[in-house]
């Protein structure tokens, strides 16, 4: 229970960092009103088994997924999005340097 009785249920896709991002949210938003720290224990998030998570079609149907990132990234307005994108990038490298050499 938190704040003023709320039970708060919540579900993620299974992979530590949406988990860790979902608590962090909740932790965010069930905070006091007055700033101060949230002091209960995280809120569990429910996790489904990869092979029967609904919320990642990844995770659900591997192989679909993966021809349909294929095409999508042999088009020409991807090629134009993704070179749009390279200064970007190379800003938050030089901002987050732990993002070197990350695909």
């Amino acid at each position: 229970r938190y704040g003023g009785g709320w039970t708060v249920r919540a579900w993620s896709t299974n992979y530590r960092r949406t988990v860790t991002s979902c608590q962090a949210f909740l932790a965010g938003f069930l905070a006091p009103a007055d700033g101060r720290d949230h002091a209960g224990a995280p809120v569990a998030v429910a996790v489904p088994r990869r092979d029967a998570c609904l919320l990642n079609a990844y995770d659900r149907r591997p192989e679909r997924m993966a021809a349909m990132s294929a095409g999508a990234a042999a088009t020409d307005a991807f090629a134009s999005m993704d070179a749009r994108a390279v200064p970007l990038a190379a800003r938050l490298v030089a901002a987050l340097p732990g993002l070197a050499g990350v695909p």
